[in-house]
Parts: structure tokens; sequence; C-alpha cells
């Protein structure tokens, strides 16, 4: 079977090298019809999937009981946020930046309140600061996202 599966993709790679098939890739094997054909994601899907990532993401931080994961898990979301941030800037086009810099200002703020955060008492002390930065962080988060809705609907 899988001989078969080899010769059925080298058939397709023959006749669209003959053919001239444009811009098609092989699916990769075990992900649908043995040499089904798939076009490679657009700019705008791939802008789109890490935007709903990012969203993902954001939502987790906002939603997590500060209290509850510490000063190390907060952090850590945090960078799972800047880490989805970098992938959206690299996908995005400049008419993006100015709300992706405001959301990464709101990351800055929020990052160096949880700098000082040591142990429950102090994260306890420090929820007024918190609850702001994760509500301006959440602002920034809506900004980019009714940016995005007529492409990302």
């Amino acid at each position: 079977m899988a001989k078969r599966n080899v010769l059925a993709a080298a058939s397709i790679l023959l006749m669209c090298s003959v053919a001239g098939c444009g811009n098609t890739t092989l699916a990769p094997p075990g992900t649908g019809a043995p040499g089904a054909v798939t076009t490679p994601a657009s700019h705008t899907d791939v802008l789109c999937e890490s935007l709903r990532q990012l969203g993902s993401d954001v939502h987790a931080l906002l939603t997590m009981d500060v209290v509850l994961v510490g000063a190390n898990g907060l952090d850590a979301a945090v960078h799972e946020v800047y880490a989805q941030l970098r992938v959206v800037a690299q996908n995005a086009d400049s008419t993006y930046a100015s709300h992706l810099r405001a959301l990464r200002t709101e990351l800055d703020d929020l990052s160096d309140t949880i700098v000082s955060l040591t142990n429950t008492d102090s994260i306890r002390a420090a929820l007024p600061p918190l609850a702001s930065g994760l509500t301006a962080v959440g602002a920034g988060w809506d900004a980019v996202k009714r940016q995005a809705s007529d492409l990302c609907s």
C-alpha cells in the first residue's frame, strides 16, 4: 500500500512538472487521501490563525487566577502572549503596527508589575495594579481584534 502511495505521489509530481500545476504541494502522509494535493495557506489565513492563537493566549492570561498560579505562572502566561505577538507581528502588515505596539506596551507594563512579585502576599498586595494591567492588555487585544475583524471573520 505504501508503495502505491509513493507511486501515486510520484505520478502527480511528474504530471505537475510537465503540466505546470502552480503552487501546489503534496499533503504529508497520513493527512488525508493518498497523494492528495493541497494549496499552501494564504498569507491572510496564516495571519488570521496567528491572531486566533494570540486571542487564545490573551484569554488564558486574562482568566487565570493570579494568586493560584503565582508570579511564575503569571510570568509564563505573559511570555506566551509575547511569543505569539511576535508571530502576529511577523505575519501582519504595517496597518497593524500601531495596535500591536500598544498591546506590547501594555504587556511591558504588566510584566514590570510582575517582576516585583515574590510570594502570595506580594501578589495579593499587587492585585489592584495587576487587575489594571490585565484590563489594559485586554483592551489592547480588543483593539487588535477589532482591526482584524473584517479580514478574519
